[in-house]
């Protein structure tokens, strides 16, 4: 019996699997999703060494807004501040007893 190779569309194979595909995701998706992970962490980790280094080289005060209009940055920045509008979206702040709530600045509430 012989071997064949059967070619199957990318969108076939990247669709959901009621729809009929495989649901496997595309590298795009898988990038996206790796980089708001990053940028998450950078939020959310800010005392690590590499977040550090990031922040130091990229953004000129604490804000990482300020990082977006380099030119010489790196591929990873420029994919994190690419994916950090999605990022911020992902991120609110827990209010708890409200000792390290800001209320002008922690995003404590959904739009």
């Amino acid at each position: 019996m012989e071997r064949k190779v059967l070619m199957v569309a990318w969108d076939i194979i990247t669709r959901e699997r009621e729809r009929g595909g495989l649901g496997l995701r595309t590298m795009q998706q898988l990038n996206s999703a790796y980089l708001i992970k990053l940028g998450r962490r950078i939020v959310l980790e800010p005392k690590t060494l590499w977040a550090r280094v990031l922040k130091d080289r990229y953004c000129q005060k604490e804000d990482l807004e300020v990082g977006r209009g380099r030119q010489s940055t790196s591929n990873a920045w420029k994919g994190i501040m690419e994916a950090f509008d999605q990022t911020k979206k992902g991120i609110g702040h827990a209010i708890e007893e409200g000792r390290q709530t800001n209320f002008w600045t922690h995003r404590w509430i959904d739009d």
